[in-house]
C-alpha cells in the first residue's frame, strides 16, 4: 500500500512538472510572438518592436531620410546639370550682347524656367531652395532687360552684372541647401543604425 501511495505521489509530481513546463514554454511562446508583432525594414535589417507607435516613429524615420537622400541625388545630379545648362546660355547671351550682335535670350530664359521649376520641387526640403527660386526670377527680369535694350550696349551690360549677381546668389544658395540636406540625411542614418543596433 506505502509502495502505491510512493508511486502515486511519483506520478502527481511529474505530471505537474510537466504541466509547469508546458505553461512556462507557452508563456515564452507569447511573449516572443507579443515582442516580434511589430516590426520595420530597413535595407536588409528588419527590426523588432514591442509597440506600434515606435513601429511608426521608426518607419517615419526611414521615410525622412528615404525623402533626404532622393533630394540630394536630386541635387547633385539634375539641379547641377540644369544650372551648368543656364550658366551656358546665360554667357552665350552675355558674349552676344558686349560684341554689339544684338542679345537673343529666348534659350537662357527656357533654361531658367527648367531650374525655377526643379527648385520649386524642393522647397520642403530647405528654406534656401526658395532663396534660390526668387534670385532665379531676378536673372530673369535682368536677362529680359538684356533683351529690350539690344541698342544700347552699355546698357546691356549693366543688365548682364545684375543678371550674373542674382545667379551667383542661385548658386550660393543652392549650395547651402546641398550642405542642409546632407546633414539631415546623415542625422536619419546615424539614428536608424543606432536603433538597429540597440535591437541586436
Amino acid at each position: 500500500m506505502k509502495l502505491r501511495l510512493l508511486q502515486l505521489f511519483i506520478f502527481i509530481g511529474c505530471a505537474c512538472g510537466q504541466i509547469s513546463y508546458a505553461a512556462e514554454a507557452e508563456t515564452a511562446v507569447v511573449a516572443q510572438s507579443t515582442e516580434q508583432k511589430y516590426s520595420a525594414t530597413f535595407g536588409e535589417n528588419t527590426v523588432y518592436f514591442t509597440t506600434q507607435n515606435a513601429q511608426e516613429q521608426f518607419a517615419k524615420m526611414v521615410k525622412k531620410y528615404r525623402a533626404y537622400q532622393q533630394y540630394s541625388e536630386n541635387i547633385s545630379v539634375n539641379l547641377m546639370n540644369t544650372l551648368k545648362e543656364a550658366r551656358t546660355e546665360l554667357d552665350q547671351a552675355k558674349e552676344a550682347a558686349t560684341n554689339d550682335k544684338g542679345c537673343n535670350t529666348q534659350r537662357a530664359a527656357s533654361y531658367l524656367t527648367k531650374l525655377k521649376n526643379q527648385l520649386k520641387d524642393m522647397f520642403e526640403a530647405s528654406a534656401n531652395m526658395r532663396k534660390a527660386y526668387d534670385q532665379v526670377s531676378q536673372v530673369e527680369v535682368a536677362l529680359s532687360g538684356m533683351n529690350i535694350s539690344n541698342d544700347d550696349t552699355g546698357e546691356r551690360n549693366r543688365y548682364w552684372e545684375e543678371c550674373k549677381e542674382a545667379f551667383n546668389n542661385c548658386i550660393d544658395a543652392i549650395k547651402e541647401a546641398r550642405n542642409e540636406v546632407n546633414l539631415k540625411r546623415d542625422e536619419y542614418f546615424v539614428q536608424i543604425n543606432n536603433i538597429i543596433e540597440s535591437k541586436k
